[in-house]
């Protein structure tokens, strides 16, 4: 060891008798000097701060991943060195997966972190002709390799389907996925769980279970048992959630009754006396309903916001959940307001639910009302029009997305027109021009500025 790691090595140990620095900046001191120095001499160096970075993370735990999180920052500046990326990312993987398990949160801020720091790295990996995929995963190797070089493997194939599928990467999907999906699913069942996860999470991908591409996954009817196995308690709740995409995307006819329903709830502006906008169409029978089910209320209650969750989770428990669910969740309306609360109210709201049950004293329905009226301001159109009175009147009307369209063609006409055809009046007042009084109004019920 030379003199000048040494003293980088005494200065981590105590930095504020060394030079008079925090540890953070010691830590930042170390990261410079292992990028200048650039010597496989200071590799011992290298792991002890990966794993002091790696330490500092599980003391944090962020809610999502933030780039410009000092401690993120640094490790990045590592995997992004072409000297040290290989062996930063073989410390963090195999630190990942010895680590006592934590909750949702840590595990998909970790693997976002490490996805996002070697995407370059994926790019190129792809690029060369599938080279590193045909060469050192051949179909049925992977199961040979580590589990850190199992979980590096799945980390790639992520970034790879990741990328294609949000059409920023041009790839031939096809070539790529006869070389990586058998290994996938193999390394999903690994008994290693931090593996697991993150095959399941690059199947998810693989499976497109978002887009209107095809996704790639042969979805045989022994291959769905296998996944609904695994998604019934061996996993996480979002990586459960990930499979329980892939399985509801398997069946087309309720995927498509899902996409309806996602429209609907989103459309949805909070209308507690009509009739339910969403059911099931009773002939669409969907395989391990019990275990979508219960996965689906379980992501649901941790208030998970994820894109996935939103657009297919969500429209599904709105589908499956039964009466008796219902019961269960309106009763979680009652606690102090949190965004679970809204989601549980849009869901009994578009069911029927709040028609259907008697809801307790200290619900406050307009409040949610309100709520989902303040998320939807930029569907607030001013018009002025004259009512049937004849007197120019000006209204603020809630158009449902799905209509905004055609509410716009209805009104560039001289007839006449039913503005609860279209959405929701929220205000009105006579006059050409809103009263301060309205303002004032949709300000403070709706934050919404005119």
């Amino acid at each position: 060891m030379n003199e000048s790691t040494k003293f980088m090595n005494d200065v981590l140990s105590d930095p504020i008798n060394s030079l008079g620095i925090s540890p953070s900046a010691s830590v930042d001191l170390a990261v410079d000097y292992l990028l200048r120095s650039q010597d496989w001499e200071d590799s011992p160096l290298l792991d002890r701060v990966v794993r002091m970075l790696f330490d500092e993370f599980l003391v944090w735990i962020p809610e999502k991943y933030d780039a410009y999180d000092i401690t993120f920052e640094k490790l990045n500046r590592l995997l992004k060195s072409d000297f040290w990326y290989q062996d930063t990312l073989s410390i963090l993987s195999e630190m990942y997966i010895n680590a006592a398990s934590h909750d949702n949160n840590y595990i998909d801020v970790f693997i976002e972190f490490l996805v996002g720091g070697i995407e370059v790295k994926s790019r190129y990996l792809v690029k060369e002709d599938f080279g590193y995929f045909e060469e050192v995963f051949l179909k049925g190797a992977a199961g040979n390799l580590s589990p850190e070089e199992q979980f590096i493997y799945c980390l790639h194939a992520v970034n790879i389907y990741y990328y294609y599928f949000t059409e920023r990467l041009n790839i031939e999907i096809s070539k790529f996925a006869e070389l990586t999906r058998d290994n996938l699913i193999d390394l999903s069942e690994s008994p290693v769980l931090q593996v697991g996860r993150s095959a399941i999470w690059a199947l998810f991908w693989c499976n497109n279970s978002l887009e209107s591409k095809p996704g790639q996954l042969d979805l045989t009817k022994s291959l769905i048992e296998r996944f609904a196995a695994m998604a019934d308690g061996k996993f996480d709740s979002i990586t459960s959630g990930r499979i329980v995409c892939i399985l509801i995307k398997a069946n087309q006819r309720f995927f498509q009754a899902v996409v309806a329903a996602r429209d609907t709830i989103e459309d949805w502006y909070g209308d507690v006396v009509n009739h339910p906008a969403i059911s099931l169409d009773p002939k669409i029978k969907m395989p391990h309903q019990k275990i979508i089910e219960k996965v689906c209320l379980d992501l649901l209650k941790t208030g998970t916001k994820k894109y996935w969750s939103d657009r297919i989770i969500r429209p599904s428990v709105a589908l499956l959940a039964s009466k008796k669910t219902w019961s269960e969740l309106k009763a979680l309306l009652v606690v102090p307001y949190n965004e679970l609360q809204l989601d549980i109210f849009i869901l009994l709201g578009v069911t029927g639910g709040l028609s259907t049950f008697s809801l307790s004293k200290d619900v406050n329905v307009t409040y949610f009302k309100d709520q989902i009226i303040a998320k939807k301001g930029h569907l607030i159109h001013k018009l002025k029009a004259k009512d049937t009175t004849g007197r120019w009147a000006y209204y603020f009307v809630l158009v449902s997305e799905s209509k905004e369209s055609a509410f716009l063609k209805s009104i560039e006409g001289d007839g006449t027109i039913d503005l609860e055809d279209y959405g929701a009046v929220v205000a009105s007042c006579y006059g050409e021009e809103p009263s301060q009084e309205v303002k004032d109004y949709l300000k403070e019920k709706y934050r919404f500025d005119v």
